[in-house]
């Protein structure tokens, strides 16, 4: 084996052994995500009260009504379409201090809370482990530096990619008459 293969495969080695560690909680957390409703509904379902009948509350009146159960907050964004159940974000007005939630939930036809939540922060709730799921899928639950970790996680498991198959292609011997098919063979199988 020459030197360049050797280096090769010790580095393929090793940089394989170290991705896993990313791609298994990657990919264990992105499995929990594909049940991401349901498995919140399981866990918090306080949060999640189902349909009630009646005309649902325009977006605006929920955003209203969130600022008015949270005076320090200023309501970001409504989001619908969960079953029983809207988020408002929410953030604190400037001067105000830090709030120890960024989400109200918000029954979508009366407007009452439902409950509030901290996106990705560590669950001290049941409520929250599905949102810190979601946040250690994305960036690791250090923000945009952990995106940029992931990036570049995906960066070097790409030109890792390169690597193996270059390693699987069949040495060529000087000495040897075997044709190209019966050197690909051991390598492919």
């Amino acid at each position: 084996m020459s030197l360049n293969r050797k280096v090769l495969v010790v580095g393929h080695r090793w940089i394989g052994l170290s991705l896993a560690v990313f791609l298994i909680l990657v990919g264990a957390t992105g499995s929990l995500l594909v049940f991401w409703q349901e498995l919140n509904e399981r866990l918090a379902p306080a949060l999640y009260p189902g349909t009630r009948p009646g005309p649902a509350l325009q977006a605006a009146e929920l955003a209203l009504r969130a600022e008015a159960l949270v005076p320090d907050a200023r309501a970001t964004a409504v989001y619908l379409g969960y079953r029983g159940t809207v988020w408002v974000g929410v953030e604190p007005r400037p001067s105000t201090p830090p709030l120890p939630f960024n989400y109200v939930y918000l029954d979508p036809v009366t407007g009452d809370e439902l409950g509030r939540v901290q996106w990705g922060a560590w669950p001290t709730s049941l409520a929250a482990i599905m949102p810190f799921g979601y946040e250690l899928h994305e960036t690791l639950t250090l923000g945009s530096w952990g995106g940029r970790v992931l990036g570049v996680v995906a960066l070097v498991w790409f030109v890792d990619c390169f690597v193996a198959f270059a390693l699987t292609l069949p040495r060529r011997s000087a000495t040897s008459a075997r044709s190209a098919l019966e050197r690909w063979r051991p390598a492919w199988s």
